[in-house]
């Protein structure tokens, strides 16, 4: 084990990723959170650059408003991704020899039944990493290693998404939702108001000369492309927004729900907390410290 705040590589097995001196930690597809970033940053510096300016310009003093409300939600967002992308999951490190029963006998059966607030669940082990998950507790294939309270591999983030991080995951899904209804709103209102501004100079102009007029201004028809990404992005985000939700409410990750693993109307549910009490549960409690 090493001091807290600094996770070990040397004394790790698994296929996830170390960087800056242990601080940070992601996993085997990590290219894929930093593509991710980077066409966050790029859509965003696109929209800074044209509706916002362009807001802050003409429309004062509510595009102040709308910069202010914009920047605070846009680095929320990107520092929940941030934290989501290079937090521990909440892996448990893996063990130097099989516990004694197994060594002993190498027959002994990997699956134990055990009792759980009154319902019955299995123990399973873990051939690679040599341990007893405890419940909930699932091996990520991808990263090679086994995670408390596994939620699923996101491919976005390139890491596991679980105990330790799952909490900056639903921040950054929930936020980047609401960014992208902030980001179409405004790119509609500046185009409706430029339009409105090249008529109101020219009323010989129609609608259309004055609306391709407004395109043009600032190079403003690229927001076109960044409104449809946004439109995309919304619609994913606020879909898993309210998927999560659903989950939190009853209490199961995506990997259980999956895999109906307690039952199809989650009857056999051993954790009792439901509604609010699990929502608050799964946000609101103090992130653990790692293993590693």
């Amino acid at each position: 084990m090493v001091r807290s705040g600094r996770l070990s590589a040397e004394l790790f097995q698994g296929n996830s990723r170390f960087w800056c001196g242990g601080k940070a930690l992601t996993g085997p597809d990590y290219v894929n959170a930093v593509l991710t970033f980077a066409l966050i940053l790029l859509a965003c510096g696109i929209y800074y650059g044209i509706t916002v300016a362009w807001l802050c310009t003409f429309w004062q003093p509510y595009g102040f408003i709308v910069l202010v409300v914009a920047l605070l939600l846009t680095l929320t967002s990107l520092a929940a991704f941030a934290l989501a992308a290079t937090d521990d999951a909440g892996i448990v490190p893996r063990a130097q020899r099989p516990p004694k029963e197994i060594e002993e006998e190498p027959s002994f059966p990997r699956e134990l039944p055990a009792e759980l607030n009154g319902v019955l669940i299995k123990l399973k082990y873990c051939e690679t990493c040599r341990h007893w998950r405890p419940p909930r507790c699932v091996h990520c294939f991808q990263c090679n290693n086994c995670v408390e309270r596994f939620d699923h591999h996101c491919p976005w983030l390139g890491n596991c998404v679980g105990k330790r991080n799952y909490r900056s995951f639903f921040v950054f899904v929930s936020t980047t939702a609401i960014l992208c209804v902030v980001v179409m709103a405004t790119i509609a209102l500046q185009l409706v108001l430029s339009t409105q501004r090249f008529h109101g100079e020219d009323p010989s102009r129609t609608t259309a000369e004055a609306f391709a007029r407004a395109l043009a201004f600032w190079g403003a028809g690229v927001t076109i492309l960044v409104f449809v990404l946004a439109l995309l992005a919304f619609g994913f985000t606020a879909g898993l927004t309210g998927f999560h939700i659903f989950l939190m409410w009853r209490n199961v990750s995506t990997n259980e729900f999956i895999k109906k693993t307690y039952g199809r109307k989650n009857e056999h549910n051993p954790f009792v907390e439901r509604g609010p009490s699990a929502l608050c549960e799964r946000l609101c409690t103090t992130k653990t410290h790692s293993k590693l």
